[in-house]
């Protein structure tokens, strides 16, 4: 749980494509600290999965993260604590309309500049929230989201597709190729 980076390390940073973090691996401040300097060491996309377990986190630390963050995923009881922190929304207030849930979420993403807000619902599934409002899925599920850093990409969640796409990037180096699913399967 104690890591430490070396400043000799963090070039290596530098050209990463997503830094994945979570409050987890944030218990202790030197382990603190040392995500705060990779994450000041490159300009990689942030992904945080939230994971809040009980007496392991402190809400400054979520707060933190969540300002660091770029892609956010939770579970519902997260998003619930997080609507209680952030908007006094709490567990034994009325139920929110689904219109009203997605409204609290727009506004969490635009509290802390989120680009992608993921809310898993168990056997459910999940929701995804995109600032730009671009994810690629079928009944199946998630099979991947668009981004935009310097130039448009797709995170593909799901290993065929990743396959697909790894296969014509191969084929067409140094281009932007953008995979699609059938038109029916597509959300945007």
């Amino acid at each position: 749980d104690v890591t430490g980076v070396q400043a000799c390390a963090l070039p290596i940073y530098a050209d990463a494509g997503i830094v994945y973090f979570g409050t987890l691996a944030q218990r202790e401040q030197r382990s603190r600290a040392a995500l705060a300097a990779v994450l000041e060491a490159t300009p990689a996309k942030r992904y945080l999965d939230l994971n809040l377990r009980p007496g392991q986190y402190e809400e400054s630390t979520v707060t933190r993260s969540l300002e660091a963050a770029d892609i956010v995923k939770v579970n519902e009881e997260e998003l619930q604590a997080l609507f209680q922190w952030y908007f006094q929304i709490g567990p034994n207030d009325a139920p929110l309309a689904t219109g009203e849930v997605h409204a609290a979420c727009r506004a969490l993403m635009d509290r802390f500049g989120l680009d992608t807000l993921i809310v898993t619902l168990g056997h459910r599934g999940s929701v995804v929230f995109l600032a730009d409002g671009g994810l690629i899925a079928n009944r199946a599920g998630l099979l991947g989201v668009r981004y935009e850093t310097d130039a448009q990409g797709t995170a593909w969640f799901n290993p065929a597709m990743r396959e697909v796409q790894e296969k014509i990037d191969k084929l067409l180096p140094s281009t932007v190729n953008l995979v699609s699913v059938r038109s029916e399967e597509h959300t945007s």
